[in-house]
């Protein structure tokens, strides 16, 4: 069997569909680490809408694990391995807006972290996470 070659991503999740700069197919989250948090903003394209104007659940999903995954990965330099994620929805969130994302580590135990993100449109709550990872 032939071995496949693949790009060697630049930098942390560079070719990443939520946060990486490379794939310009995805949504391309940038975010900072600010203290214990990582906080990033971001506006999500029509193109990942489920219902006219409303970003799809999975996406908002995918927003939320990415930012705790950079969370964690700024603060222990390791990698994170999502093991579980929990969802909640509280309200629509929109697409074509200002939506701000803040990520914040719960606790740890050895290679075990758990973390909490939430994703803001102005200042109503659209979505909350609680993921559990593993550190590789």
């Amino acid at each position: 069997m032939k071995a496949v070659q693949t790009k060697r991503a630049v930098g942390f999740h560079a070719t990443c569909f939520v946060c990486g700069p490379e794939n310009t197919s995805g949504i391309q989250l940038q975010m900072k680490q600010m203290g214990d948090e990582t906080v990033g903003d971001l506006d999500i394209d029509p193109r990942f809408q489920g219902y006219d104007g409303v970003a799809h659940g999975g996406i908002v999903a995918s927003v939320l694990d990415a930012a705790m995954v950079r969370c964690l990965h700024g603060l222990f330099g390791k990698n994170p391995i999502t093991c579980r994620l929990e969802t909640r929805y509280y309200h629509e969130t929109p697409t074509s807006q200002r939506l701000i994302v803040i990520a914040r580590l719960t606790s740890r135990r050895g290679i075990t972290c758990w973390a909490e993100g939430e994703l803001f449109s102005e200042d109503v709550r659209c979505a909350g996470a609680r993921g559990v990872f593993k550190l590789i």
